[in-house]
Parts: C-alpha cells; structure tokens; sequence
C-alpha cells in the first residue's frame, strides 16, 4: 500500500469519526439563556469541525501527490489504483483492530475501565504481533498488557484522580 493511499484511508477513518463525534456532541444539553459557547457540546462539535477540516485537507493532498506521481511515471491518471489490502491477513487484522475499537466503549460500561482496557489490549497486541516470540508469545503479551493496563491505572486513577468506569469489578 503506498502513503498516499495510506494518507486516503486514515483522512477518511478520521473524517467519519470526526462526524460522528459531531452528531454524538449535538445531543450534550444546552443551557438556556446563556451563550452557546457555554454548553457542553460546543467545544467537541468545534474540534470535529476542525477534524473534519483537516481530513480533508490530508485527502485531497494524497489524491493530488497520487496523481503528480502518475503523471510523473508516464501513467495516466485515471489509471485504477492497487487494491488497498496486499493480503487477506492484512484485511482480517484491520477487521479485528476495528471490531475491537467498536465494542471496546460497550464491554467498559460493564466490565468497567481496568478489565476491558486489560482485554482490549491483549486482544490488539496478540492479533498485531504476528507471532512475536513464539512459544512465550501468550505470556509476554499477558504481562506487557498487564503492565500497561497498571501503569495507565496508577497514573490517571491514582496520580491524576481521573474517575474511570468502575463496572462489575470496582477497584
């Protein structure tokens, strides 16, 4: 996959989650009579405006670097691009990483912040790592997950008292 179509398909997930943070923003209560600066769901529909913005922005110069690249090799520039995934394994980790970033704000309402944050990781990490260390592969990844999982609770929940869903299981 080149950069440019790289640059396509990031502008694109990060302009549809920009619009749907948008529309997620435009049901926060708004106060009345005070100024819509004031309400909570002015600044996230501001940052996703801005998001939607800058998506576009990385697109368009992906498409134009994609086109100057043809016309440079002698192609012509309405030429079909490279199909996007080099392989079936590269399609089934996207599918897995996107299926995990979707259930992943579910599962924590109930499971709370700790257990899902411990199985989100673990599932990323074990489906990314190709095979790293083979034989030790399961418990390498248990404690780097573990350890990440504690380090994220200690610094935000005990260091920064950040609240985090408590779940099932309350620590």
């Amino acid at each position: 996959m080149t950069i440019q179509r790289r640059d396509m398909i990031s502008g694109a997930v990060f302009g549809a989650g920009a619009v749907a943070l948008f529309v997620y923003a435009s049901g926060f209560p708004v106060r009345e009579g005070h100024a819509a600066a004031v309400s909570p769901g002015f600044y996230p529909r501001i940052l996703a405006a801005l998001l939607v913005v800058l998506s576009v922005i990385q697109i368009s110069g992906a498409v134009l670097a994609e086109i100057r690249n043809r016309r440079a090799a002698g192609a012509n520039a309405g030429e079909a691009l490279p199909p996007v995934w080099k392989d079936k394994n590269a399609f089934t980790l996207f599918c897995i990483t996107l299926g995990a970033l979707i259930v992943y704000p579910f599962v924590m309402r109930l499971t709370g912040f700790t257990i899902t944050g411990f199985l989100f990781l673990g599932t990323v990490i074990l489906a990314l790592s190709g095979g790293y260390r083979k034989g030790r592969q399961l418990a390498f990844i248990a404690g780097i997950t573990a350890g990440i999982t504690l380090l994220t609770y200690l610094v935000f929940r005990l260091f920064l008292k950040v609240p985090f869903p408590a779940g099932i299981i309350r620590f």
